[in-house]
């Protein structure tokens, strides 16, 4: 796993730790550390579901979310195909439901903006870490056009979930965000995300 997904992957633990720790994350009724576990396998789930656009999860596909999800690192192509099937991942109430993990950090988001209009967009930070992972993972056995047509299609439903939800101004609350020394930018506005961002040690 590159340096990038490492630190994503540090990133969204941390963001695990932060809602279970919250108000919100006690008042859930989750067990300690189930939030992490729930999240970890939808995030497992999502690259699934981008994996069965062409119809199949390669071997390099497999590796991929073993390596990410550690859960997972023994798993054939095979068992990712029967439990896509079993779970019915590839599916339209998958690609319509918003993470757990989103459903809860956007009212804590919204509290901390209350607080502190200058407060790091969380829901924002959780869209950069779909979207890069996403990415890199369409990109690790050759992209197709359904894959990136369901990875567009999965993050938009994330978006709009947030624009349904946030209390941040919507045409503006994507902005700069710098972890691990990356300044990560993406714009969005209401109704229609723009795809494109950038990533400053590319440039």
């Amino acid at each position: 796993m590159n340096l990038v997904l490492r630190n994503k992957m540090e990133l969204f633990l941390g963001i695990c730790d932060s809602i279970e720790d919250s108000p919100i994350g006690h008042s859930s009724g989750l067990e300690s550390g189930a939030l992490k576990r729930v999240s970890l396998l939808q995030l497992a789930q999502y690259l699934m579901y981008l994996a069965s656009s062409d119809g199949r999860v390669s071997y390099t596909e497999a590796h991929f979310i073993g390596e990410l999800i550690p859960a997972f690192a023994d798993w054939t192509p095979a068992q990712f195909k029967e439990w896509i099937i079993d779970q019915n991942v590839y599916s339209t109430e998958f690609e319509e439901t918003p993470p757990l993990l989103l459903q809860l950090l956007v009212p804590v988001d919204n509290a901390l903006y209350a607080a502190d209009e200058e407060s790091s967009d969380l829901p924002e930070m959780l869209m950069s870490i779909y979207r890069q992972i996403g990415q890199a993972f369409v990109e690790c056995d050759g992209e197709t056009n359904a894959e990136h047509n369901d990875y567009n299609t999965y993050l938009d439903m994330m978006a709009q979930f947030i624009i349904d939800n946030s209390e941040r101004p919507g045409n503006t609350f994507y902005h700069n965000v710098e972890y691990g020394g990356q300044d990560i930018s993406m714009t969005f506005k209401i109704g229609k995300p723009i795809i494109s961002w950038s990533n400053s040690d590319d440039e």
